[in-house]
């Protein structure tokens, strides 16, 4: 099934270099059955111009030596009229300056009219296409997550109390049956487990259940279980009486007593010691808490909410939890999915986070470049949502004012991120569908690497710009292309001749 058509128009006075490139774009849609090229061709640059205002075009062949217009002149004005259209230069010309002069300019790329030039074409084109592709699949995306938006707002509608759920920024799958279980859990008092890892937004989960439930006019008070040694927690959990052990002058309640007829949150509940695991088991049969050096029980109406970053079932297994305990906490279960299983939601989280900070910072920022998104797509997040909420952050600060955030800001953490192998390699791969995968991955990472400058990435691997333009295609790779202007300078060996 064929995509919808690239519109591509060819600015070119001489009717025979017209005509080869038109059928070279003609060969393109024979070679590739899901893509189809719709060209149109103008002789001037008054009559582009003319098309341009009348219809809009995805790529634009330029052609230098136009009768009535200096290129980069032209160049000019078909941005003025349609601004961020890929234009390439096409010159008969070989000179260094007029193609730095280009790019500068906002071409996308540099043809030169040798013999060769028509085997040329198909690669640069190959790739501006991949990126308008690129382009086209993010619309998608976003009328896809605005479908999908309207189901989450409504699952939001039903949960929504005094808290707004203005923190759970989601429109995947996982995150929507997340919502569901939540809307499960406010509605119940039991006991909550929820299990995910760091950094996916556990706490935030657990107020949303407090803040939209029975027991919101009443305390939500939140414990780390691993941040306190186990003679501190204790005191801290069930509270002290005057004299219990030396400097305790006076009674103090413990955190079940504060939260007493609310909601008492246990974070990272697989770190607590085993006694301690112990007397919660008994809270949470008899509703009773005894203060350290207390004789006496006291009535506590709790609900239990407790988090973990580890796998409970394993704790159990290895003898470091107890099965009973688990079994209690475990009565609603709810699991929050890593970042990096659930990439949908990127987008709508780092434009949450942008909104947030460039407030907070006092500073307006244009949004993001499609290759900035590319970038934070492709990274695994092990921090998860902490970890890009401050990467937005850190791009904010170093963006500047009115500007669009660009590649060039991504922290080399995520810039530098090497994707896992992925070629499923087995008894029936030949070596040749080995090698291929393989080729596949390194140069789509060393394109990474040099932030999209082909002719140092073709450097690197040993090969010619024309090799490495054949094997982006090839293998349907989308490259960075913040690298273009000192791509140019580096391609040239002598300036413009006389």
């Amino acid at each position: 099934m064929r995509e919808t058509p690239i519109r591509v128009l060819i600015v070119e006075d001489n009717q025979r270099h017209a005509e080869l490139m038109a059928e070279e774009l003609h060969r393109m849609t024979l070679e590739d059955s899901s893509l189809l090229i719709d060209s149109r061709r103008s002789h001037c640059g008054e009559d582009a111009l003319e098309l341009l205002r009348r219809e809009t075009a995805d790529i634009v062949l330029l052609d230098y030596g136009l009768p009535d217009y200096d290129g980069l002149d032209l160049l000019e004005e078909i941005h003025a009229v349609q601004p961020g259209v890929p234009v390439v230069f096409v010159t008969n010309r070989a000179s260094v300056k007029l193609a730095v002069d280009a790019i500068k300019a906002g071409a996308s790329d540099y043809l030169i009219k040798d013999e060769h030039y028509l085997d040329t074409l198909p690669l640069i084109l190959g790739d501006l296409i991949q990126k308008f592709r690129l382009r086209e699949d993010n619309r998608n995306l976003k009328e896809m997550i605005s479908d999908q938006s309207r189901e989450i707002n409504r699952l939001k509608s039903a949960l929504e109390g005094r808290f707004k759920f203005r923190n759970i920024i989601a429109s995947s799958p996982m995150m929507t049956r997340v919502l569901v279980r939540m809307e499960r859990a406010i509605e119940s008092l039991a006991s909550v487990l929820i299990e995910g890892e760091t950094g996916t937004g556990k706490e935030v989960i657990a107020r949303a259940i407090h803040l939209n439930g029975s027991r919101r006019e009443h305390a939500f008070v939140p414990q780390n279980c691993a941040a306190l040694p186990e003679g501190l927690l204790e005191s801290e959990l069930f509270g002290v009486t005057r004299g219990a052990f030396t400097g305790a002058d006076r009674d103090r309640k413990g955190l079940f007593e504060e939260a007493d007829g609310g909601t008492l949150f246990l974070d990272e509940i697989g770190e607590m010691p085993p006694p301690l695991q112990a007397k919660i088991l008994r809270i949470l049969q008899d509703q009773e808490v005894r203060p350290l050096g207390s004789t006496r029980g006291r009535r506590v109406d709790v609900r239990i909410i407790a988090a973990t970053n580890i796998e409970l079932e394993e704790a159990v297994a290895a003898g470091t939890f107890r099965k009973d305990l688990f079994y209690r906490l475990s009565v609603m279960p709810i699991r929050i999915p890593p970042l990096r299983d659930r990439k949908e939601d990127i987008p709508l989280l780092a434009e949450h986070f942008l909104r947030i900070y460039t407030q907070r910072e006092g500073k307006y920022v244009r949004g993001f470049d499609p290759e900035v998104m590319m970038l934070l797509d492709r990274y695994d997040w092990p921090g998860n949502v902490r970890e890009l909420e401050n990467e937005v952050h850190r791009l904010v600060a170093f963006c500047s004012e009115g500007a669009k955030i660009g590649a060039e800001l991504i922290s080399d953490r995520v810039r530098g991120f090497r994707v896992p192998f992925q070629g499923q390699i087995d008894e029936s791969s030949s070596l040749r569908e080995i090698l291929e995968r393989v080729e596949a991955q390194v140069v789509a990472d060393r394109l990474v690497v040099f932030r999209g400058n082909k002719s140092a990435a073709a450097n690197s691997l040993g090969v010619n710009r024309e090799t490495l333009y054949t094997k982006i295609a090839k293998h349907g790779i989308i490259a960075p292309s913040g690298m273009a202007a000192s791509e140019s300078r580096e391609e040239g060996e002598d300036e413009e001749p006389s």
